[in-house]
Formats: structure tokens, sequence, C-alpha cells
């Protein structure tokens, strides 16, 4: 009688899954699997969903990577409504995008390492610099060490110096925003934008590495903002999407971004 009466009190209080629609008997959707929750989504939710997500690379990461570009910031949107069983978890994007960055790098270490020396070789005040402070084979110990720090920015870096202040300038610059979407909710979308743009640019690399480096980083900036930008209003909506306040934290992020790395190299120099 007692689990009589708590399965309908269950169903009298549930209509349907978010994730499939399906109707709900219990807190668990019995087509899907994916568990009811009423209240909105929280940095607690947030790391819980983490490790349970941490390995599920299956029909959920395909369809998330082709759904940013089939509809930019749809993917956090839907994620935050509740669908959240067909999509790789937020963070765990990221971290595929920083791999396939990290490992862009690794395949064209060499080819960015000669470029890094070209260039300390043609400034003989820079050479002269990095000498007093590296010692003999300087350019080749700079290029090192540069290759080093921006393996750093795609992995804890770019977690703590991209994606968090992303999120935090989209809401501090737009009352639109914040009345739309908390701050966990925010940082979700953050993690699948930087984490869908990080990722690209990585796969991007493997191409315009071997036509031209020096088209990489251009490329990669506009891919930023344009996807970026359309994220944004994706996620947001026509009505609550404050096109200037998105623009403005994506500059703004990419500036704390470049100078975390430009300190983070200041520090390797000194310290060698």
């Amino acid at each position: 009688m007692g689990l009589e009466h708590n399965a309908n009190q269950v169903s009298t209080h549930l209509s349907a899954c978010a994730n499939c629609e399906t109707s709900l008997e219990d807190k668990f959707c019995p087509s899907c699997g994916q568990r009811y929750r009423s209240e909105r989504l929280s940095l607690k939710m947030l790391l819980i969903d983490i490790p349970s997500q941490w390995l599920n690379l299956d029909k959920g990461f395909f369809y998330t990577f082709f759904q940013h570009f089939k509809s930019p910031g749809s993917v956090a949107k839907r994620h935050v409504e509740g669908q959240r069983v067909v999509f790789t978890n937020p963070l765990t994007y990221y971290l595929i995008g920083a791999a396939a960055q990290l490992l862009m790098l690794c395949v064209f270490k060499d080819v960015l390492s000669e470029k890094m020396i070209a260039q300390v070789q043609q400034s003989p005040e820079m050479l002269e610099s990095l000498k007093g402070l590296l010692g003999e084979n300087a350019p080749k110990k700079y290029a090192d060490l540069y290759l080093s720090v921006i393996n750093q920015g795609y992995t804890y870096l770019g977690f703590i110096f991209l994606c968090i202040p992303f999120a935090l300038f989209l809401r501090l610059f737009s009352k639109k925003h914040r009345q739309v979407y908390n701050t966990a909710e925010t940082l979700v979308f953050s993690f699948y934008t930087m984490g869908h743009f990080v990722l690209c640019t990585g796969l991007l690399g493997f191409i315009s590495m071997m036509i031209n480096p020096d088209i990489h980083a251009p490329i990669s900036v506009l891919i930023c903002f344009v996807f970026g930008w359309l994220s944004c209003r994706g996620f947001y909506g026509k009505a609550h999407h404050n096109g200037f306040a998105s623009l403005f934290a994506l500059v703004l992020t990419f500036v704390t971004f470049l100078s975390t790395l430009v300190i983070m190299m200041g520090i390797a120099l000194h310290t060698r």
C-alpha cells in the first residue's frame, strides 16, 4: 500500500520526460532512463552530473558536435531545459576540444617551433634579451617554453581563464541575460561554446598548419567571434539576447585569456 501510494504521488506530480517526452510514472524515465528533476540547474547538480557522463562518447558526442553547427546555442539551451541524456556533458565536451588542440600542437610541434625560432632570430634585440635570460640556444628554449604555455592554455588555464570569465562577463554586462539563466546554466553554455570553438580550431589546425601556419590564428579569431555571437543569440533567444553585451563579453574573455598566457610566459622566462 505504501509503495502504491508513493508511486501514485510521484505520477501525480510528474508529467513527461524533458528528454524524450515519455510519460513518467516514477523519478526515472522508463524509456531513456533520465532522472526527473523539477528544480532549476544548480552548481551542485552540474558537478554531480560530470562523473556519471565522463566516458559517455556514444551518439551523444557526435549529436552534440553536429547540433552546434546546425543550431548554435541550442545544445546548451536544451541541456538546461532538461534534455541531457542525448548530449555529451558540457565539461567533457570542452575537454575533448582541448584534447584535439593538444593533439594538433603535438603533431605540428616542429613546425610551430621552427616558426618561433625564425621570429626570434629576425629580431636582434629580442635575441639578445632572450640570451640573457635563457643562455645558449635561447631561441629553441624560448620556442619550447611558448609551446608549453600554450598547452597549459588549453587545459586548466582554459578552464579557469576562458570558460569561467565568459560566463561571468555574459551575466555582468546584461540584465537581460541574468533574468533568463543563473550562473550554473550560463556556465553550461560557456563550456559548450568554448569547447566547440577549441574543438573546431584544433581540427582545423590539421589543415591550416599544412597549408600555411600564419592563417591559423586569424581564422581561429574569426570562428570565435562569429560562432560565439551566434551561439549567444541562439541560447538567449532574440527577445533576451543583448548583442553588444555578448560581443563585449567575447572580447574581454579573450583579452583575459591572452593576458594570462603572456603572464605565464613571463613567469616561465624568469624562473627558467
